[in-house]
């Protein structure tokens, strides 16, 4: 035990413990005493704790009404002393074990002396004697042991219900056939949940009769509107017979009567720029797309055939003087459309031959070059169109 190292190592500042025999106990060291051991956990204290490590293990501990200004010793003692009289000794020891593991520490049994626990015994008052009171009655045990499975059901005998026949008095007058079985048991029951599912017939007569009479409503609301188309239609048959061919109908005013209009309006249009008579939709633009559109690649080689609805093409290279060229001035005069821009349209062709001549020139031979000379008719083919639109 005095060979005991502290928490400064081997050779450190504690060095080694003194034994506890030079000490001024002045008891022998006797194995299990009380007033050695405390005087063991003095001396180590003193030499392991400084007086502030001691100051805050006491509070950890919740002792801290220690009087601190008697130095180490008193300190150390004081604690011991306190940890004694409560006879939590080990304990103590416990805690600085935990604190300090590197110091040997005596060995301190966990269980408190036999004189401790007599004293603590002494102290506990004794309970009051119980009263005498009549014994309980034991119940009997149960002849039947209970258990979780179902009691058997006893087996059921159908008997077969026979209708007895009605006795003819009974029956009613002119009633023929057999008459009926009697009412067997459970039926009045089920009667009156049958008659619960079953919907009235006054809720279904009432349905049919709304139904019908929207039907009803329905039909003079759609006669009432349609009767004007009605009393026209004869009419309008009768004119169609009399008549031979009726000019033009009456369109309905609509979205797909506007559109037509406005397509008319734009073939109209169309015709009127590229010099083209009137006539049906698909015609005009097969005739304009001829007439403005870019020429086709063998039109050097050959000339189209003149149609007899189509009016003669205008020559850009004629002169004055040329023979016919008063008859083709004169059909061109003719054949401009009516409303005073004829010269803003032959103004427009002339434009357009211009454009083909200087900037286009000749068809060219080679394949390199054809499609420079395709843009470039296109681009003075959209210029003479928009020049016509502008006339417009």
């Amino acid at each position: 035990m005095s060979r005991a190292y502290t928490r400064f190592g081997f050779g450190g500042a504690c060095g080694k413990l003194r034994g506890v025999d030079d000490e001024v106990t002045g008891t022998p060291p006797r194995a299990g005493s009380t007033a050695r051991n405390a005087a063991e956990i003095r001396g180590r204290i003193a030499a392991c704790f400084s007086l502030a490590e001691l100051r805050r293990f006491a509070e950890e501990l919740g002792v801290p009404d220690i009087p601190w200004d008697r130095g180490m010793q008193g300190a150390a003692h004081e604690l011991v002393r306190r940890f004694e009289q409560r006879r939590e000794l080990w304990s103590l020891v416990e805690q600085l074990r935990a604190v300090r593991p590197l110091v040997e520490w005596p060995d301190m049994p966990t269980v408190p002396p036999a004189s401790s626990i007599a004293q603590a015994h002494a102290d506990i008052p004794r309970p009051a004697p119980l009263p005498n009171l009549a014994p309980l009655p034991v119940p009997s045990p149960p002849t039947e042991v209970p258990t979780l499975a179902p009691p058997p059901i006893p087996p059921t005998t159908r008997t077969p219900t026979v209708p007895t026949p009605e006795p003819a008095a009974a029956r009613p007058r002119g009633a023929g056939g057999p008459a009926r079985p009697a009412v067997p048991p459970g039926a009045a029951e089920r009667a009156p949940a049958r008659a619960a599912r079953r919907v009235d017939s006054r809720l279904l007569l009432a349905a049919l009769g709304l139904v019908v009479a929207s039907l009803v409503v329905a039909f003079l609301i759609g006669r009432a509107s349609s009767a004007p188309d009605g009393e026209a239609a004869p009419a309008s048959a009768a004119a169609a017979s009399a008549a031979p061919a009726p000019p033009t109908t009456a369109r309905p005013d609509g979205v797909a009567a506007r559109a037509a209009a406005a397509i008319e309006r734009r073939i109209e249009s169309v015709a009127r720029a590229c010099e083209i008579p009137p006539g049906a939709a698909d015609d005009v633009m097969r005739r304009a797309f001829e007439r403005c559109g870019p020429a086709p690649t063998h039109a050097a080689q050959r000339a189209a055939p003149a149609q007899g609805s189509d009016a003669p093409a205008e020559v850009p290279a004629a002169r004055p003087d040329a023979p016919g060229a008063a008859p083709r001035a004169a059909a061109a005069a003719a054949n401009a459309p009516a409303g005073g821009n004829s010269g803003c349209v032959g103004a427009c062709e002339r434009r357009h031959q211009a454009c083909r001549a200087t900037q286009c020139g000749k068809e060219p031979t080679q394949g390199s070059q054809y499609q420079r000379y395709q843009n470039c008719l296109s681009t003075c083919l959209e210029q003479a169109s928009r020049c016509r639109l502008g006339c417009l």
